[in-house]
């Protein structure tokens, strides 16, 4: 065996679900990773970002925490995959501009539904709540007066056009997974509608428990309507990205590539990741026990589906959560609210 074929074999390792994916590091130092930076995630939410607002002026430990929190994810999202050898596809994304290597090879109604799905992102797009999305941020809470400055004209509509177009530029370029969209789509087509379904019976169902059907009578999908469908889709949109980024890209990377096949404690390594996938992602939630129990069932199923690369792909994914989150806070009253 020649020493690059020696250097190869070296870097692969079994995840979980008993593929074969390249990596720098141990499973230890995968697993002892993966703590890290949950622990400082959660540092961030409890002890910077979740606190409340200073009155008259911005906390310290507030900006701290989003510094936190944005230092720790340009670390899961730039440099970890760097540090551990991390293929893009391994990730659920696309390889940079691998739609124009693709493209001479795609048929014209591949080629049509290609288009129609970059072109269709940003148009989503352009009815984002843009002062929700600077909420989301911690714009609001932190810098009030920026937040003051940012949410009226023209900064409004630049803001708005600016996030439809650079979310869409970034999806078509990276985030969308080409080589296994269609599979992924036909994969996750029954558990998503399964997920959807099921919020919609169990808000039926507390709504007729207690006669208040106020959230159904007034469901819009468009408008400006606080409970609009597509206006809380196109808001969702973006954050369910970076939070399937976070817990999908990142946390189940390195749990797959920790958790031997054979598993722990008598249970197969693809349930494991799975189940701890679920708990990482619903404890990022607490105390909010109601959205504590949905995230942590989405985060299993996901954690589940994402370890097998026929269906590792991270813009489905996202949508998928955005479209949950979307129905969830359209149509029951869970309070929609990450963290303390």
């Amino acid at each position: 065996m020649s020493a690059a074929a020696a250097r190869r074999v070296s870097r692969s390792v079994e995840t979980a679900c008993g593929e074969i994916e390249h990596e720098r590091l141990s499973r230890r130092a995968n697993a002892t990773e993966a703590l890290v930076v949950y622990l400082l995630i959660q540092a961030a939410l409890w002890f910077g970002i979740g606190l409340p607002p200073v009155p008259g002026g911005t906390s310290w430990l507030r900006v701290t925490g989003l510094t936190l929190a944005g230092l720790v994810g340009f670390y899961a999202i730039v440099v970890a995959p760097w540090v551990h050898d991390d293929d893009w596809h391994g990730r659920g994304v696309s390889r940079p501009l691998e739609l124009s290597a693709l493209w001479p090879q795609y048929s014209r109604a591949r080629r049509v539904g290609a288009v129609l799905l970059v072109l269709a992102i940003p148009v989503l797009l352009v009815g984002v709540n843009w002062d929700s999305l600077l909420v989301r941020l911690g714009i609001r809470l932190t810098w009030p007066d920026l937040y003051g400055r940012l949410t009226v004209t023209p900064w409004r509509q630049l803001g708005t056009a600016g996030t439809a177009i650079g979310v869409g530029l970034v999806l078509a370029a990276f985030l969308i997974r080409w080589t296994n969209l269609g599979s992924a789509a036909r994969l996750l087509a029954w558990p998503v509608g399964l997920m959807l379904v099921g919020i919609v019976g169990v808000a039926a169902c507390l709504a007729a428990g207690s006669g208040d059907w106020t959230r159904f009578r007034e469901f819009a999908w468009a408008g400006r309507r606080g409970n609009a469908f597509f206006p809380r889709l196109a808001a969702y949109l973006p954050w369910g990205l970076l939070q399937q980024w976070l817990i999908l890209a990142y946390f189940n990377t390195r749990i797959r590539k920790a958790v031997p096949t054979s598993g722990w404690a008598g249970l197969p390594g693809r349930a494991v990741t799975a189940a701890l996938t679920g708990i990482a992602f619903g404890a990022l939630h607490w105390p909010n026990v109601p959205l504590v129990v949905f995230t942590c069932l989405g985060g299993c199923v996901s954690g589940w589906l994402f370890q097998q690369d026929r269906c590792r792909n991270l813009f489905l994914l996202g949508l998928a959560h955005g479209l949950a989150g979307a129905l969830v806070a359209a149509l029951t009253l869970v309070r929609m609210k990450v963290g303390p």
